[in-house]
């Protein structure tokens, strides 16, 4: 099971809408924000094509889109995007909003990203369905795998509304895991700081602060990289919880090593053992408790593949200052 990684920045709109362009049978989407703007546009015209020749169209988003609609585009656009997602179900695709808005507006959120159209899978990654997503640092692992791709609709499927933790096994070495959205509990934290004890090279990367056991143990390795964003990189919540972060990590706060000038929206955690085990952790997990305590739920792929762990090092290096242990500032 060999993947390749898009980029969001680079290629993904244009192989996504390619990918529902030719799709014959199946297209399954679930996100947690979409909008009908920009970029955007293409691929909601795509879908309401792929319905009306018959393709079996599924779209899962979380109810936060029209909040985060509103907060980032204004009214105009979220009644647009409500207009739009009407007109997608008139022309036969399935919509399946999920979760609702309550008084914190961030707890309880599907976080979950995966894109299926028939053979080609698009998941291990951050990329929601919005017009930004485009002008991120980010990416997809696209797999063309027909067993994969009839496994993955199915499961998350079955998955919706629990909020107990899932695993689909794919072989030895690769396995979907799903946070379940309990408050405080994350089996894949968990699991990031259990494979980060036994490493010596660690990479973490994170749309906030990796924060926690997690990224205290990384500072105590030969080899840790962070990446998370500078402050001028994000907006209005999203600079707020950066700020609140910093000051309560104070002297712990980890080096942060990333470069690039887009948003970074790329989420990882990457670890080599001092005999050459690696294991990688890509999705929608931030490693940060925040999302955690706030009972969120993600997806990630738990990989033990030796080219997987090869294709995120890759894209940390391509946006990282020189290689070097994080010591706190």
């Amino acid at each position: 099971m060999k993947p390749r990684l898009i980029e969001a920045a680079g290629s993904l709109q244009s192989e996504l809408i390619e990918s529902i362009d030719n799709a014959k049978h199946d297209l399954y989407l679930e996100t947690m924000s979409i909008d009908s703007t920009g970029d955007m546009k293409p691929l909601i015209r795509s879908l309401r094509k792929a319905a009306l020749r018959g393709v079996n169209t599924q779209l899962v988003f979380d109810r936060y889109s029209f909040f985060d609609c509103l907060v980032k585009q204004g009214l105009d656009s979220t009644l647009q995007l409500r207009e739009d997602l009407t007109n997608l179900k008139k022309d036969g695709v399935q919509i399946r909003p999920i979760g609702d808005i309550r008084l914190n507006p961030f707890s309880g959120r599907h976080h979950i990203k995966t894109y299926v159209a028939d053979d080609l899978v698009f998941t291990g990654g951050g990329a929601n369905l919005t017009h930004d997503t485009f002008a991120t640092k980010d990416f997809m692992l696209r797999y063309e795998n027909r067993p994969l791709s009839q496994q993955m609709p199915g499961w998350l499927l079955k998955t919706l509304g629990s909020r107990r933790d899932s695993f689909l096994v794919v072989d030895d070495d690769n396995t979907f895991i799903i946070d379940g959205g309990r408050k405080g509990a994350s089996h894949i934290y968990d699991t990031a700081v259990r494979i980060a004890k036994d490493a010596d090279t660690i990479l973490v990367s994170s749309k906030m602060i990796p924060d926690g056991e997690l990224a205290t143990i990384a500072q105590t390795r030969p080899v840790s990289t962070f990446l998370y964003n500078r402050r001028e990189l994000v907006k209005t919540f999203n600079w707020l919880a950066l700020e609140m972060n910093a000051a309560m990590m104070g002297e712990e706060l980890p080096l942060n090593s990333y470069i690039g000038n887009l948003q970074l929206h790329a989420k990882f955690c990457a670890t080599l053992t001092s005999n050459g085990l690696s294991n990688v952790l890509t999705g929608s997990h931030n490693f940060n408790r925040l999302g955690v305590d706030f009972g969120t739920r993600e997806l990630v792929l738990y990989s033990k593949d030796r080219e997987v762990f090869e294709l995120i090092d890759a894209f940390a290096q391509s946006v990282t200052a020189e290689r070097r242990k994080c010591t706190p500032v």
